[in-house]
């Protein structure tokens, strides 16, 4: 019997498509106001993108094929 050989991409050792929903309440020191903490975390979040650029990739699902 032929062996069959399918190719796989890191994204196929994923976890299926699963949408969770979740609040993080975060404590705010008196002299930090809410805008002023969103824009550090939205910059921070920024750099994490701009420092691992395969987290800001768009997947797509793939169409299946039949190998054999």
């Amino acid at each position: 019997m032929a062996e069959i050989r399918i190719p796989l991409t890191p994204m196929d050792h994923t976890v299926p498509k699963a949408y969770y929903q979740e609040a993080f309440y975060l404590h705010l020191k008196s002299d930090v106001n809410p805008t002023g903490a969103f824009d550090l975390l939205h910059e921070a979040l920024h750099r994490t993108f701009a420092h691992l650029p395969w987290l800001s990739v768009r997947v797509y699902p793939q169409a299946r094929k039949i190998f054999g």
